[in-house]
């Protein structure tokens, strides 16, 4: 789930990698998962395909209050940005925020936050936790390469560079969302980048 083979990532970007490993909260949010009540499971298993006829997948779960996500801990996140607890910023900037929990972690620093998301649903419940959100329309990225290494390094090449951005630092984390009947819970790969604007010294 965290390693990322250095030898493959771009000679510029090895010195900026971060390794991340398995800390107690994700342990928790793993557990939760674990011990998710099998009852539940089983009536939204029979509801969501129900809600699937008229329904995406991520708006069925907005509606149902499932199939939350989790990325990175408090902790995790700041040594990420290399900041300590007392850190602030005036905004945060959420693209797909879904449910807001993994926006949550960085909520706690900002003093103002804003989401976007193209499920209603979804946006109605991170309205309910006093966010402004809206939605946007989806954009696809110009991000190639067969496993994990290659794409981090044609994002930094074909997305970041172009668009102004110089990365700071990365790491590789699994993104955990809440199961189902049939799995406890689903993983992808993942990875976490703080950029600055090529002509600034302020990470964003």
């Amino acid at each position: 789930w965290y390693d990322v083979d250095i030898e493959k990532i771009d000679h510029a970007l090895k010195h900026l990698y971060i390794r991340s490993t398995m800390d107690n909260d994700t342990r928790q949010f793993l557990d939760s998962c674990c011990n998710a009540s099998i009852a539940k499971n089983i009536f939204d298993s029979i509801t969501s395909s129900f809600l699937h006829a008229f329904f995406s997948q991520t708006t069925t779960n907005g509606i149902l209050g499932r199939g939350s996500m989790h990325i990175f801990t408090r902790q995790q996140f700041l040594n990420l940005i290399g900041q300590t607890s007392d850190w602030r910023v005036s905004s945060l900037l959420d693209l797909g925020a879904g449910d807001g929990n993994v926006t949550s972690v960085m909520a706690e620093f900002v003093e103002k936050v804003y989401v976007t998301e193209v499920s209603t649903s979804m946006i109605w419940r991170l309205r309910k936790r006093g966010w402004f959100g809206t939605n946007v329309p989806s954009e696809k990225l110009d991000i190639q390469g067969s496993y994990f290494e290659a794409c981090i390094n044609s994002l930094v090449q074909n997305v970041f560079n172009p668009a102004g951005f110089t990365v700071v630092s990365f790491t590789r984390l699994p993104y955990l969302c809440q199961g189902d009947i049939y799995e406890h819970y689903y993983t992808l790969d993942d990875a976490v980048f703080i950029l600055k604007n090529s002509g600034s010294t302020v990470p964003i």
